[in-house]
């Protein structure tokens, strides 16, 4: 039913406004309690150089409607001591639309986790504080669920690695040419 829910609003999508994110998605928010937000992920609007490993100002839980989702989660260590730790600049920043000056980064060493891999029907949850980065398959659709918990407010952190600056992945509204691109491939792909 979900699913049926789903192709419905990709199939009219004309009536929804769409954003794209630097982390290669599309995305649109629903009716419905804390907003749910359905998301067309496509390596053609990636920001290719973003700060792509974050962690987000709400807890949430998203469903796979279509394709593969591939997350990896990173654990906070005290030094590059800890097996496995690697060297990263962190900066808190704040999401949305809003344009800001570059944020001012400190060191944090982080160790990856295990790969995790979902499929259609399948569901993850995170809390807010838990850093990851997310992988997919061209045009997979999934639908996310919020709950704003984050103690500090409406910040995320946002961590790079290397010495190069602070890359944003901002969402910005979607031209109609881009959510026709991305919304056509993901329904020939997978509905």
């Amino acid at each position: 039913m979900l699913r049926n829910y789903v192709e419905n609003v990709l199939r009219n999508w004309h009536q929804h406004k769409w954003e794209t994110q630097g982390f290669g998605m599309l995305r649109t928010y629903l009716p419905g309690e804390n907003e749910p937000r359905l998301q067309v992920w496509d390596q053609r609007l990636l920001v290719w150089e973003n700060s792509n490993i974050h962690d987000h100002p709400w807890d949430f839980e998203s469903t796979i409607i279509a394709g593969h989702l591939f997350n990896e989660r990173y654990k906070r260590v005290e030094s590059l001591n800890y097996f496995g730790a690697e060297k990263y600049n962190e900066a808190l920043i704040v999401p949305g639309p809003v344009q800001e000056e570059a944020p001012t980064p400190h060191k944090v060493w982080l160790v990856r986790q295990p790969l995790e891999m979902y499929g259609p029907g399948e569901q993850y949850s995170q809390t807010w504080s838990e850093l990851h980065t997310t992988r997919y398959s061209q045009g997979t659709v999934t639908l996310i669920e919020r709950k704003r918990t984050r103690p500090d407010g409406d910040h995320a952190s946002s961590i790079w690695k290397g010495d190069g600056p602070w890359v944003s992945a901002r969402p910005r509204p979607a031209t109609n040419a881009e959510v026709q691109l991305v919304v056509d491939n993901a329904l020939r792909t997978w509905f």
